[in-house]
């Protein structure tokens, strides 16, 4: 890869970013931590959070993991003929 290239990739890694702020604005609302009633429940909230925010992200880091994968195989792929 060129460094062009992994800068693109870097950069790219914002759009995950702002998902990741957009998903902390809808949850936080609807977690419920400021109205937790002892510790315990403010973790399982919290883990809920965490869960939610997986669901969601998941796929896009998925799919950004697997074209850095196909773009390394194909760069490595050229460099050995």
């Amino acid at each position: 890869m060129t460094t062009k290239q992994k800068l693109g990739y870097v950069l790219n890694e914002w759009m995950i970013a702002w998902l990741l702020f957009y998903a902390m604005v809808i949850a936080i609302p609807t977690v419920g931590i400021a109205t937790a009633k002892s510790v315990t429940d403010a973790l399982v909230d919290a883990g809920f959070f965490v869960i939610g925010t997986a669901i969601m992200l998941g796929p896009f880091a998925l799919v950004k993991w697997l074209t850095i994968r196909r773009s390394k195989r194909r760069t490595l792929a050229g460099e050995t003929r």
